[in-house]
């Protein structure tokens, strides 16, 4: 669980207007949209209008400044003065530990009822996510969360959307990492119960969360849409060197290797717990043999070799075809193979 209370983490600048322009029905779920932000005033406002902007009416707006040495937390603290009416509340709060997963849950504990949705601050949310990702999840019977792909802008200004597939596993899922922290709204107690987010990982957090998500509520609903503006620059949240962040994504991969090896930490699996330990262990393996090749074809083969020394020190070793098929993912990805993952889903498939 998210601890309740955290020393560190304080209300700075705290909005409840008393007159919302249209203050919705007591049936519609509210909201809450939690950005971490530090060292952003360039970009912050873009974010925030963006927020400001969505068609869905009942929204709460929790910012939290991350320690920024510039002057984001006066800004956020003037835009949030000056918008108020458009949210049902509107908070700042300081978290002073670093990391945006420490300043996630800080807003996290603050939510417990109604859905949440998080956001990064140099990113622009799509106006009409929250409408349609909500009716998404009306229109899928016991759903706790959603789920939705997102279009990431690159510097020369060119986009891609992820990749995404209605009702992902979590075997898929370790394998093609289909949860990110812009495409998802779920429940605050499901959030809750799976414990928030990792505040030890400083990469791949959302990886990391979506596989305990699936564990948890392994059916969320999809919306077909693609939503947003994810921009991918160096100094990002979402960034985009694999091996510049090595030792962050050997973390994430240890961190899954361990909840992997417990079968009990499926508890909302129909069927055979071992068996899906089982498929997502070598899921797992074929995921780490190719974030190797990544790194290799990078030039950063020692990070290769420390990162598979590592997921091997937790996790139970694959077969003997497992470890040969691992083994020519890897090669592959090195020489500069694209989608090893296609390969490797297949592969999962037929065994």
């Amino acid at each position: 669980m998210v601890p309740s209370t955290s020393p560190s983490c304080r209300a700075a600048v705290e909005i409840v207007p008393s007159a919302h322009s249209e203050t919705p029905p007591a049936s519609v779920p509210t909201v809450t949209v939690i950005v971490p932000v530090r060292n952003r005033s360039g970009v912050i406002v873009r974010c925030l209008d963006s927020v400001a902007a969505q068609t869905y009416a009942a929204v709460r707006l929790i910012v939290v400044d991350n320690g920024s040495t510039d002057d984001s937390r006066s800004v956020v603290a003037d835009w949030l003065e000056a918008h108020a009416p458009r949210f049902l509340e509107a908070r700042l709060l300081d978290e002073p530990r670093a990391g945006a997963n420490a300043a996630r849950n800080c807003g996290l504990r603050t939510v417990t009822s109604g859905y949440v949705a998080f956001f990064d601050s140099d990113d622009e949310m799509s106006p009409d996510f929250l409408v349609a990702m909500l009716s998404a999840l009306r229109h899928s019977a016991g759903a706790r969360w959603v789920l939705a792909r997102t279009r990431m802008i690159f510097p020369d200004g060119t986009a891609q959307v992820r990749h995404g597939v209605p009702h992902p596993t979590a075997v898929r899922h370790l394998l093609s990492a289909q949860v990110s922290t812009q495409s998802l709204v779920a429940e605050a107690a499901l959030l809750h119960e799976v414990g928030g987010w990792d505040e030890t990982l400083t990469c791949w957090q959302d990886y990391e969360l979506g596989f305990r998500l699936l564990r948890h509520a392994p059916q969320p609903a999809w919306c077909e849409q693609v939503f947003h503006r994810i921009y991918r620059t160096a100094d990002s949240i979402t960034g985009h060197s694999l091996s510049a962040n090595a030792s962050g994504i050997a973390a994430a991969l240890c961190r899954l290797a361990e909840q992997v090896e417990t079968p009990s930490a499926f508890p909302c699996v129909a069927g055979d717990a071992q068996q899906l330990s089982a498929q997502c262990r070598r899921a797992l393996w074929l995921r780490a043999h190719i974030v190797a090749g990544r790194f290799c074809a990078e030039g950063a083969a020692p990070s290769a070799e420390l990162l598979l020394r590592a997921v091997s020190a937790r996790l139970r070793p694959p077969s003997f075809a497992d470890r040969v098929v691992c083994g020519l993912l890897r090669r592959y990805t090195a020489l500069g193979g694209r989608a090893a993952w296609r390969l490797a889903l297949l592969w999962c498939a037929l065994r």
